[in-house]
């Protein structure tokens, strides 16, 4: 069962234990890790999936947004991106989406076969 095929109230529930989650494990309400960044002088783009990004020995930085094809500039710190994806990390809306609930009174183990 999906977490959109239960009713309202279990949803809330599931949802509010999932965002206490995400918080527990360094993560902030929209699931964004709490880290240091690598390129802090990117702004938004330090942790964007569409980052590319490599620093020389000398401390020069070359970066690029894939996204939109463009060079990034350290002296031009991105601050809002409507494309912005975190990199490696699915968003909390996202796990939702595709949350399975499991049976745990069942005496089998393991996940719930679709029906």
């Amino acid at each position: 069962m999906r977490l959109t095929e239960i009713n309202k109230k279990d949803q809330k529930v599931i949802d509010s234990e999932i965002t206490a989650g995400a918080q527990i494990i360094g993560a902030d309400e929209f699931g964004h890790p709490n880290k240091k960044p690598l390129f802090p002088k990117l702004g938004l783009c330090n942790d964007c999936a569409h980052l590319h990004a490599m620093e020389t020995k000398w401390g020069k930085i070359y970066a690029m947004c894939t996204e939109f094809e463009m060079k990034l500039r350290q002296d031009d710190e991105v601050c809002n991106c409507t494309r912005y994806s975190t990199a490696g990390q699915m968003s909390i809306w996202d796990m939702k989406e595709i949350a399975i609930i499991l049976e745990p009174n069942r005496k089998i183990a393991g996940f719930v076969q679709k029906e």
